[in-house]
């Protein structure tokens, strides 16, 4: 096959310094690393988001936020590097509590290095991608126009297939404990979409809020409503960059990150949970996928904004390959209630956060590949059609499949 795919749910060092995994099988040139602050799987107390790429060593780029569970008064930071490709604060604080940097792509896996490590032996998930099909990937950051119209990003080199996009409230890079507005989204030429959410400090009354977009490639809330603040829809793919447009601006230059990858073929949609357990096949991709990402704020909305931050971000590449990332905070409640979910056997979590015992509503995992999408198996599902958003990954229609004959 000329696309390699893998993810897993790793577990790091215990002591700081290089860490190495074979896990992979083979040598990526993209990685996503989505982690909360666990050492255990399952559910966890306090809501804690990272999420980083790397396209090599000098471009990995990450962002994420926290929300301290059970305070009086809400607590919550936010963070965006372009240093590290895990960023972890404790929680209320923007204090570090676990980095990481990519040292090399190795040609069975990967190699990071471990500089903070308050949290040992952490549980992190990733994705790698590589193999002959994918030919370039570019990780990086640029900062925002401060008004509506075009903008090109160039200087990659080459004219890029899929661009995923990710900013929190951040100018530079840097932390801080003061708001947790977050958002990713993704564009390419059959679709785009965004989740995006946030959680006010300092409130007595806990102010949260998340959105979804079918038709936007990024978003970001206000701090004190439910309304956009910012946001930007694809435009094109272009020879040495993409262009997105600011539909939406408050006048910042947010500091928003990309990872552009050339190679390979993709589908951007959206779909809806299954309203009892069960498979479900979603259909017109156009090629057999070998994995799939999935986005969602847990709620029923396909472009516009609900009550709670809730984000989750989860992968596919095999019927035994699920990871998934689920953190939330609550809106209106007179103490903050927050909660993370990691799990290695789930590519779809739909929860809703309660200290360290979260509930799931529905979950998901892969049933097959099939040639012209995929089917989920939900294992766990209630009456709500909540929608997720979905990119599936496949191999070049030419040349993904090698026939050796003998004579």
């Amino acid at each position: 096959m000329a696309i390699s795919v893998k993810t897993n749910a790793l577990i790091g060092p215990a002591v700081t310094g290089d860490s190495a995994t074979t896990d992979p099988g083979f040598q990526p040139k993209g990685l996503i690393i989505f982690n909360g602050l666990q050492t255990a799987l399952g559910g966890a107390t306090d809501a804690q988001w990272n999420l980083g790429v790397a396209g090599s060593t000098t471009t990995e780029r990450s962002a994420g936020w926290n929300s301290d569970n059970g305070t009086a008064s809400s607590d919550v930071a936010r963070q965006f590097s372009t240093t590290q490709i895990i960023h972890n604060q404790t929680a209320g604080t923007a204090t570090d509590n676990l980095t990481a940097t990519l040292t090399s792509f190795d040609a069975t896996g990967f190699t990071l290095n471990f500089g903070t490590l308050t949290t040992t032996s952490p549980i992190y998930n990733y994705l790698a991608l590589g193999g002959t099909d994918i030919t370039n990937v570019a990780t990086g950051s640029f900062s925002a126009d401060t008004t509506t119209g075009s903008q090109a990003i160039s200087g990659l080199g080459f004219q890029p297939d899929i661009v995923f996009l990710f900013m929190t409230l951040q100018t530079v890079a840097g932390d801080a404990n003061n708001n947790s507005q977050y958002g990713f989204g993704v564009m390419h030429s059959s679709g785009q979409w965004t989740f995006a959410g946030k959680a006010q400090n300092a409130q007595a009354t806990m102010n949260t809020s998340c959105m979804f977009f079918n038709n936007k490639c990024l978003a970001i809330p206000a701090t004190t409503t439910n309304a956009v603040v910012w946001d930007a829809s694809y435009t094109s793919m272009d020879s040495d960059g993409f262009t997105i447009n600011i539909d939406t601006t408050d006048g910042t230059a947010f500091l928003i990150g990309y990872m552009a990858i050339k190679g390979g073929q993709w589908k951007v949609g959206t779909e809806t949970q299954k309203t009892s357990t069960g498979t479900k096949a979603t259909t017109g991709i156009g090629f057999t996928p070998v994995a799939v990402m999935f986005g969602s704020v847990c709620d029923t909305q396909t472009a516009g904004t609900a009550d709670h931050n809730r984000q989750m971000f989860g992968v596919s590449t095999g019927a035994s390959q699920n990871t998934c990332l689920f953190a939330g905070d609550s809106d209106a409640t007179a103490n903050a209630v927050s909660s993370t979910i990691m799990s290695s056997t789930k590519c779809l979590v739909m929860a809703t956060e309660a200290g360290a015992s979260p509930t799931t509503q529905a979950e998901a995992v892969l049933s097959t590949f099939d040639s012209d999408g995929f089917t989920l198996d939900w294992t766990t599902a209630d009456a709500t059609a909540r929608v997720f958003g979905y990119v599936a990954i496949g191999a070049n229609s030419t040349g993904g499949r090698r026939v050796f004959m003998i004579t």
